[in-house]
């Protein structure tokens, strides 16, 4: 009797491990070329969500307020990293981890310069004498896969993204508005050190804006700013080389690691300067907040919120106390909630004490000269009619010229030019 050959078994586990290096070449395939593409667009569309934050992140730390207005700057959510989707059989490299950092920038200096008009404080010391040192901001991307990705710059009020072989601007400048003739100086202070997936940034103004200062020429050279940049090119593409070109007014030139931009003496030129933290915890380093406009013959509001001002006079016998009247011409009483001193010339005087009682019995705020605002407590309440109260200085007020700034409970703001 005759045997035949069993062969269905071996049939089956060839099969079989066919279907199994099939599988494998396939798994393999897919890891070394479908995961990477898609990995690419991931980076690819968190860079995209990552110029959003930034730019939004920009016009935070532009958004700065006048005084007496709130003065927080909007929170900003930075979407710094990214993970990968999760996959069943493929391994996925660690998440993408940038990095976000405070970088000094350098200076921004005026040159050619004086100032036209009256001002508080001393505005060609502060603002037109010495360079101005700023901050920029620098995010740097860690992805796997996207190895064409931009570093990312922040820097005097431009985005740009700097890629291997170019370097293209992703927003507009702000720093000079040729159309208006202003010129935006906001500096950035602070320090930021953020790595991983996500940081919430808060900035906040710590000093200024500073009232716009007119400026003109001093002499025959025209009004000059030089700002230190790694990348003039950008900031020439958006000037122009002539006032004619790009920015109106304004001319740029390239200069060694920083731009020259020339300002048209046709123009009506002015500055406003304000001081910006980054991470919000830093103070003030200068004191551009007491520049601040004053004309001496400048006409006080006539009336704000329903009060009119009556002037002012030293209390007899008295070279350091101040009265002041005001009349409610309204039937309710009218509450000053906030208020801020600031002297002009001709007195050494640091704080005063305001209060609406002749005898000082009840301190409402004491007010640093060229300080912030502070909230009166108790408010002060100006009733239907005439009303009076009082600024106690620390010092001779006598032919001394300042300022009252005030902001009533209806939410009107006001300035009042006082001369006792």
């Amino acid at each position: 009797m005759g045997f035949r050959s069993e062969t269905r078994g071996v049939s089956t586990l060839v099969g079989f491990v066919l279907l199994f290096g099939l599988g494998i070449v396939a798994l393999s395939t897919y890891q070394a070329v479908h995961v990477p593409a898609q990995n690419t667009d991931v980076e690819f569309e968190h860079n995209q969500q990552l110029q959003s934050d930034l730019g939004e992140l920009r016009n935070a730390l532009l958004d700065v307020r006048a005084e007496g207005e709130v003065r927080e700057h909007a929170p900003i959510d930075v979407r710094i990293g990214t993970r990968y989707p999760t996959r069943m059989l493929a391994v996925n490299p660690p998440p993408a981890v940038g990095s976000l950092e405070t970088d000094a920038t350098g200076t921004i200096e005026i040159r050619n310069v004086d100032v036209d008009g009256s001002f508080s404080g001393d505005p060609e010391t502060e603002l037109l004498s010495k360079p101005h040192r700023t901050n920029r901001i620098v995010y740097e991307p860690g992805y796997t896969e996207y190895g064409t990705a931009p570093t990312t710059v922040f820097e005097h009020s431009l985005l740009y993204n700097r890629f291997d072989d170019a370097t293209l601007a992703a927003t507009d400048q702000r720093l000079i508005e040729g159309d208006t003739g202003r010129l935006n100086l906001v500096l950035f202070d602070g320090n930021l050190s953020e790595s991983g997936l996500r940081t919430t940034i808060d900035p906040k103004t710590i000093d200024g804006p500073t009232d716009p200062v007119p400026i003109v020429q001093s002499g025959e050279e025209p009004v000059e700013l030089e700002i230190s940049t790694d990348e003039p090119d950008v900031w020439i593409g958006l000037i122009g080389e002539t006032f004619e070109d790009g920015e109106p007014g304004a001319s740029a030139a390239a200069g060694d690691g920083s731009v020259t931009v020339g300002l048209d003496p046709d123009t009506d030129w002015e500055l406003q300067a304000t001081r910006v933290a980054i991470d919000g915890t830093v103070e003030p380093s200068e004191t551009l907040s007491r520049v601040e406009s004053f004309e001496r013959e400048q006409d006080n509001p006539f009336e704000i919120a329903g009060v009119r001002y009556g002037g002012a006079s030293l209390v007899d016998g008295e070279n350091a106390r101040i009265e002041l009247s005001f009349e409610n011409v309204e039937d309710d009483a009218v509450g000053i909630e906030l208020a801020r001193v600031n002297f002009l010339d001709d007195s050494d005087a640091t704080e005063a004490d305001l209060t609406a009682t002749e005898d000082v019995s009840e301190i409402s705020a004491t007010l640093e000269v060229g300080g912030e605002s502070r909230s009166l407590d108790p408010e002060i309440a100006l009733e239907p009619g005439s009303n009076e109260i009082y600024l106690d200085f620390d010092e001779n007020v006598n032919d001394a010229w300042f300022v009252l700034s005030v902001q009533y409970d209806t939410g009107d703001r006001t300035q009042y030019f006082v001369a006792p």
